[in-house]
């Protein structure tokens, strides 16, 4: 299901376009864990970045603070990308570079509102790996590439590639003027004075790594990066005909350097231990200082720009970013990130209140719906398999203990289970079920744990299974799965809170089932190892075996439905993405993707609202994790009087297009139900200014049939309208 709405907001003598909005809101780190890989400077307050999987954040506060970044080809027209070079010509036109491991792996893109939406370039273009982009004008611009460079004179939609003389990748492009340019890269630095047609060498050294290019004039410049493993800056005076090393230190490298003047130069880099690198000139480049920081969590850093002479940033590994006022000498961290260890498990209680716990035993808590989290004293540092949160009471179930506070982590009670725990369930407060095994030589024991106290106490039942996925509908009803290369996957069902299990296997599958949704005693989805998903519509009796579209090395650490339609999975390796399904799991789209950073756990508290968490992030959905597109108009009144309008078409097929009018403020809310009055989807749920609006449909994946769609809001005022219709679906 794919949803677009189009905002005709009564603005008079305005117009404004929106381009099309995550569903997912990205809660912490604010701005993004992925490596930051360049920084466009577009004047003194504002500048865009870009990094791993498609990053595109901005500040408008000269670094203080950045937008949210999230992957999707759906939010921004770049599909998941590892980018590497940004260039804005000005505020609104720019352009970014790198590759994909698809193919062809090679990626342009480009925006011209300020990269609120992007279009590829270059799709002709089949050799990848771009790691640069410079533009002299509007028009004329080049592109670092391996083994040759890529021009354009007219803004883009055309490149031409133009060989290079030897077999190497370019990491850096800079021009002086149209015809005077340069590249380097791997071993080789290249000169060109005919706009980069022809190309001869102007400095080479065997296992050398050239990162960035500058030059103060026509004839002095620098470069930097490592040569032999030594970090290197190396100087031209006369136009890059001749160059001269003037920096070298042992076991680092240099990524990035910026020119404040003739006699002021700064560098950043990196230890190969993962420590920062800052060297300073202030004698043109002939001796060179280090920068030392006290900030933690040292990262490589790979990039700086500077908004002025004395405000600038630098950024690199891990999204980290540091930030000075005083021309390098002294750096404060932007958004300093507490949570940067990888998630285990998420759950909510309610909209408000949730926690997410780590590896390591990290616990996290957050009582505002997760605008801000707090970190809480954890009882060990094992890593957490799950955590539960009801008010005031957590339950932590480590690796083979289980933890409990009543104070809201304040205080904790540990319970040894004697066991390493696999998976576990608490339903409510009360019941809870757990599974853990421990085995010798010779022998293994697997236990079923199971508590009606709130874990203060736990009874035992030795099994024979060894499931590595758990699901409860009630205090008596569960399903266990399990299976692996070489061992037949299962289901077995209790009807007896786990004294007794029926076991049944998925004929010709061994994976490993690592998670199980059921929605009642019979339909219900176990998510596999490999891009294997079974569906069962009579309790496990019976089997579809489905998958999710991906290879078949991808994981599947978590798959829920919210019912027989409507379902998410994130799946894993080597690129952590969250899929949603509207037909039960026959067909899986992209929601967003996270890339390496992976995808460990999600949980939903109702059909739209729901949190994920992966290595260093939580993100965030009050609408299925759909996405929504804004068109706003002017030149019209403000309504009157609420309205919801008649679809059309109608009947339709696939798409239908539903107008609604919104005369005050409030929380509005289109939902779709089926005939019997089951909730479809939620077309739009969010704060509204007000407007006439319109909203599609698009039911590609739903069957023939009788629909009803809804209109809510809720003002300040506590005043709610709604209104219902009727429409028809037919293929």
């Amino acid at each position: 299901m794919k949803t677009k709405i189009f905002i005709l907001l009564i603005l008079l003598f305005e117009s404004f376009s929106y381009s099309q909005q995550s569903g997912w809101i990205w809660q912490t780190p604010s701005y993004t864990n992925m490596g930051i890989s360049d920084i466009s400077i577009i004047n003194s307050t504002t500048a865009y970045a870009i990094g791993g999987l498609s990053t595109f954040i901005k500040t408008t506060n000269a670094g203080l603070t950045w937008s949210n970044g999230i992957t999707s080809s759906e939010f921004t027209g770049i599909t998941p990308e590892r980018l590497f070079g940004i260039f804005f010509i000005n505020q609104n036109t720019g352009w970014v570079v790198g590759y994909n491991n698809a193919q062809p792996p090679l990626r342009i893109f480009k925006t011209t509102n300020a990269g609120a939406a992007w279009f590829r370039q270059g799709e002709n273009l089949v050799n990848g790996y771009l790691q640069d982009i410079f533009f002299i004008n509007e028009n004329t611009g080049w592109i670092a590439g391996n083994n040759k460079i890529l021009k354009t004179t007219d803004s883009g939609n055309e490149w031409i590639e133009i060989p290079l003389p030897n077999n190497s990748q370019m990491y850096a492009v800079y021009f002086q003027n149209e015809n005077t340019g340069f590249l380097t890269g791997e071993y080789w630095t290249y000169r060109s004075t005919n706009g980069g047609l022809n190309w001869t060498t102007s400095y080479t050294y065997v296992n050398s790594m050239l990162y960035s290019i500058k030059f103060i004039d026509q004839n002095t410049g620098f470069l930097c990066g490592y040569q032999s493993n030594k970090a290197r800056v190396i100087k031209t005076t006369n136009g890059g005909i001749n160059w001269q090393v003037k920096y070298a230190a042992n076991s680092d490298q240099l990524n990035a350097l910026h020119i404040f003047s003739a006699g002021e130069i700064i560098a950043v880099g990196g230890k190969y231990d993962g420590a920062e690198k800052i060297v300073y000139s202030n004698d043109g480049g002939e001796v060179w200082n280090d920068i030392y920081t006290d900030i933690p969590n040292k990262e490589i850093l790979i990039t700086t720009a500077f908004f002025d002479q004395n405000t600038g940033i630098a950024a690199g590994y891990d999204g980290k970013m540091i930030r000075t006022t005083n021309k390098g000498m002294n750096w404060s961290e932007v958004n300093p990130q507490d949570y940067r260890l990888r998630s285990t498990s998420v759950h909510f209680d309610n909209s408000q209140n949730g926690m997410v716990a780590t590896e390591n035993g990290k616990v996290f808590k957050t009582s505002n719906g997760g605008l801000s989290w707090d970190s809480l004293i954890s009882p060990t540092n094992e890593s957490i398999v799950n955590c539960y949160n009801f008010g005031n009471k957590i339950y932590l179930i480590g690796f083979n203990s289980f933890y409990k506070s009543l104070d809201n982590g304040s205080n904790w009670q540990n319970y040894p289970l004697g066991r390493n725990v696999y998976c576990s369930e608490f339903i409510d407060q009360n019941n809870g079920f757990i599974f853990g095994n421990i085995t010798g030589q010779y022998w293994s024991f697997n236990t079923f744990f199971r508590t009606s106290n709130g874990g203060s106490s736990w009874d035992s039942v030795s099994i024979q299974d060894f499931p590595y996925a758990m699901k409860f509908i009630n205090s008596q009803t569960g399903y266990i799965a399990g299976g692996n290369s070489g061992y037949n996957t299962y289901i077995s069902k209790t009807t007896n809170s786990g004294i007794n299990w029926t076991k049944h296997n998925v004929s010709g599958i061994y994976r490993k089932a690592k998670s199980i949704s059921f929605i009642n005693e019979n339909t219900g989805w176990i998510g596999c190892d490999e891009n294997v998903l079974i569906k069962t519509t009579n309790g496990g009796l019976n089997f579809q075996v489905l998958n999710f579209g991906r290879p078949q090395s991808w994981t599947t650490p978590e798959v829920f439905f919210r019912d027989e339609y409507n379902g998410w999975a994130a799946v894993n390796n080597p690129s952590g993405q969250m899929l949603n399904t509207t037909n039960g799991g026959l067909n899986w789209h992209i929601q967003f993707d996270c890339g390496t950073a992976g995808i460990s756990s999600f949980h939903f508290i109702d059909n739209n609202t729901g949190w994920c968490a992966g290595y260093g992030y939580i993100l965030k959905t009050t609408n299925s994790g759909n996405f929504i597109t804004g068109l706003i108009k002017n030149e019209e009144l403000i309504p009157d009087i609420y309205g919801l309008s008649q679809n059309y078409p109608n009947p339709f097929n696939p798409v239908t297009n539903i107008k609604f009018d919104i005369p005050k403020s409030g929380l509005v809310k289109i939902t779709v139900y089926d005939l019997l009055g089951r909730e479809v989807t939620t077309l739009v749920n969010e704060s509204m200014q007000p407007g006439s609006y319109n909203v599609d449909w698009d039911a590609s994946n739903y069957p023939s049939g009788v629909y009803f769609y809804k209109l809510s809001v809720e003002t300040s005022q506590r005043d709610v309208f709604t209104e219902s219709k009727k429409m028809v679906l037919v293929k």
